[in-house]
Order: C-alpha cells, then sequence, then structure tokens
C-alpha cells in the first residue's frame, strides 16, 4: 500500500490504524458480487517487536548509550512517520524494516535497538552515529534479547567492549572500564535518576554480588 509520496508498505501497516472493537470491516468480491465482512484481529499476535500496550519502555544505560527494546511503538512513531528515515533504514538493511512484522525466531527472542544518539561525554568522542541500529552481538556473542546484552554487558572482562550493528552499521568500539566508569557522571549530568527498568536492575546488579 502507498502510505505518502512514494513510500509503500506492507498492507499490515494500515491494520493498528482501522481496527475497531476487534473487528477490520473488509469488502470482498464473491461471485462477483461486493460483500462487507468483518476479519477478526487478535492484538496479543506474539511478534519480535511488540506493542508496549502503555508498559513504558525498557531501557539500559552504558555509558552514554542507551539500549531498548525495539517495539512497533518505534517502528510506528518513529520510522514509519518519516519518509527519510524509513529510506534511510530500507538502504542500511535495518532489522527494523526487514523483521518489522516477524515472529520470535527463537524463545525469548527480542531486537534491542540503540533508541537514543548518545549522551554528550568525552567516551563517545569519535563515535558514529549509531540511533535506531540494531545491536546484532557484544564483542563476539549474539545479543538475544535485552536481558543478555545487560549479561553480557556486565560479565564482559577484555580491554574493549565491541557492540555490533546489524545491516550496514560501523561497529562501536569503547574502552571498557572506561565506558563503565562515565555512566554514573553521565546519569548525573542529564538528571536521569535510574540507570535502567526495574525488572533489569536486578540483573545488572549481580555483578556487585560477585555471581
Amino acid at each position: 500500500v502507498q502510505v505518502k509520496d512514494d513510500l509503500t508498505l506492507s498492507f499490515r501497516y494500515f491494520v493498528p490504524k482501522v481496527v475497531a472493537n476487534g473487528v477490520i470491516k473488509l469488502k470482498i468480491v464473491r461471485d462477483g458480487q461486493p460483500v462487507d465482512v468483518e476479519l477478526p484481529v487478535y492484538p496479543g499476535a506474539d511478534l519480535v517487536m511488540p506493542f508496549l500496550d502503555g508498559r513504558y519502555p525498557r531501557y539500559f544505560i552504558c555509558g552514554p548509550i542507551t539500549f531498548t527494546q525495539a517495539t512497533q511503538d518505534v517502528t510506528g512513531r518513529i520510522v514509519v512517520s518519516s519518509q527519510k528515515n524509513m529510506i534511510a533504514l530500507q538502504l542500511l538493511q535495518s532489522p527494523l524494516i526487514i523483521r518489522q512484522y516477524d515472529r520470535p525466531a527463537f524463545k525469548g527472542e527480542e531486537l534491542v535497538v540503540l533508541g537514543a544518539p548518545l549522551f554528550p561525554h568525552r567516551v563517545g568522542k569519535g563515535s558514529g552515529s549509531a540511533t535506531l541500529g540494531v545491536v546484532s552481538h557484544i564483542d563476539e556473542t549474539p545479543v538475544r534479547n535485552l536481558t543478555h546484552l545487560v549479561e553480557l554487558v556486565r560479565d564482559a572482562s577484555g580491554e574493549y567492549l565491541v557492540i555490533g550493528i546489524a545491516g550496514k552499521r560501523e561497529t562501536l568500539v569503547f574502552k571498557r572500564e572506561e565506558l563503565l566508569a562515565s555512566t554514573e557522571e553521565i546519569l548525573s549530568d542529564e538528571g536521569i535518576r535510574h540507570q535502567c527498568s526495574e525488572d533489569l536492575q536486578t540483573v545488572w546488579d549481580k555483578q556487585d554480588a560477585g555471581d
């Protein structure tokens, strides 16, 4: 379907816009005659990028980087609302476009995205823009979901932390100890009270317990 100008998307883009009381009204042709039908829609579909449904987005901040779970709210409100963003992500072969309506490839799969520009700090100086980049791996380990990413960052021990970005995006490389040390300073400078959402705090705190 054509959304605007020369931008075309899967017809499923319109589903949440036209559904009412759990159904979509369609007109079909049967035996040469138009017929009005109602197609039930199930909002609980298991998608690799789910809908937030009024929940706050989950997030994790490490140094100047914000990681969050990719959701339909991201693709719907940020990507699809801007033809420029859509075309750019298509050219970069971003999973946000390629996998927008996919089901999880395995139990617990989530796409983890860099949800905002890097916070201003000397640690991030010289790093390219990776906003809306989907994280493919930390060091050499593929990322399964946001919780797994927090675990990988927590348990990393090398001199550098390597953040791979899916598609045609540059890999981000930071000195690990400098990256971790900058987090509290950045949270204070930006007036952010919590480094991560509540469910991820327990995971991150295990480093202090020596687990």
